[in-house]
C-alpha cells in the first residue's frame, strides 16, 4: 500500500509479461501519474491511479499516458479523478483532467476498471487492437470514451452513467464519442452490451460519431 508517485517507463520492453499488482486490493498501491513511452508487455492489476487537482491545471491535463507502446493491460483498477476546487463532491460534476490517454499504441486492454470524477475518462487515438471491457465510468464532466484514428476496437459490457455538467463550461458530453478531426477515419469498432444510463446526472449523448473538423466532401 502507499503512494508511489509518478511511474515513468521509456524504451522498456520485457521479454514476457510483467505484472504490477497490489499486495492487498483493499489497501491498494497508487500512482499519482504514469507515463509509458515505447514500453511493452506490462500489466497493472488492482492499482489506484490517483489524480489530485493543482491550481492552474487545464481541463486536458494528462497524468496517465500510454504512448507508442504495446501489449499493455490495466485490470481491476481505479482511475480516481479530482475536481476544480480539490474539495468537490460527486454532485458538482466539475471534474478536471483526462483519466487515461492511449496514443500510437497497439494491444491495450482496459478491463474491470472504474473511472470517476474526470473531465474526460478514457481515450485512444492513432491506435489499434484496443479492448475496453467491463469498466464502470461515471461522474464525468465531458466524455466517457473518446476515439480518433483507431482500428479494431472492442467496447463491451461497460456501465457508463451519471455524468455531471459544469455550468458555463460549454462541454459537449458524450458517453461514447468517435471523432474524425484530422481527416483520417476509424474502422472496425464493435460496441455491444453496454449500459448507458443518465441516472441522476445531467443530459449526455449516448453514442456520437461525426466528422468534426474534417472536410466532409472528402470520402
Amino acid at each position: 500500500a502507499g503512494d508511489y508517485g509518478k511511474l515513468s517507463l521509456k524504451n522498456t520492453h520485457y521479454a514476457s509479461n510483467v505484472t504490477i499488482k497490489s499486495a492487498d486490493p483493499n489497501d491498494p498501491a497508487s500512482f499519482s501519474a504514469m507515463s509509458l513511452n515505447n514500453t511493452s508487455n506490462l500489466t497493472f492489476d488492482e492499482i489506484k491511479f490517483d489524480y489530485t487537482f493543482s491550481a492552474g491545471d487545464p481541463n486536458h491535463t494528462t497524468k496517465f499516458l500510454i504512448r507508442d507502446s504495446s501489449n499493455i493491460t490495466i485490470d481491476n483498477s481505479v482511475f480516481d479523478g479530482d475536481f476544480a476546487s480539490g474539495t468537490g463532491t460527486s454532485a458538482d460534476g466539475t471534474g478536471f483532467g483526462k483519466g487515461l490517454v492511449i496514443r500510437g499504441s497497439t494491444g491495450v486492454d482496459v478491463t474491470n476498471t472504474e473511472f470517476h470524477s474526470w473531465w474526460k475518462a478514457l481515450g485512444a487515438s492513432k491506435s489499434s487492437d484496443i479492448n475496453f471491457v467491463g469498466n464502470n465510468i461515471h461522474t464525468i464532466r465531458s466524455d466517457g470514451i473518446s476515439l480518433g484514428e483507431v482500428q479494431n476496437v472492442l467496447i463491451e459490457d461497460n456501465y457508463i452513467h451519471d455524468f455531471g455538467g459544469a455550468a458555463g463550461s460549454g462541454d459537449h458530453r458524450d458517453m461514447i464519442q468517435i471523432q474524425r478531426a484530422n481527416g483520417i477515419g476509424s474502422s472496425d469498432i464493435i460496441i455491444r452490451n453496454n449500459v448507458l444510463d443518465i441516472g441522476a446526472g445531467d443530459y449526455a449523448q449516448g453514442i456520437w460519431a461525426g466528422n468534426d473538423k474534417s472536410n466532409s466532401s472528402d470520402p
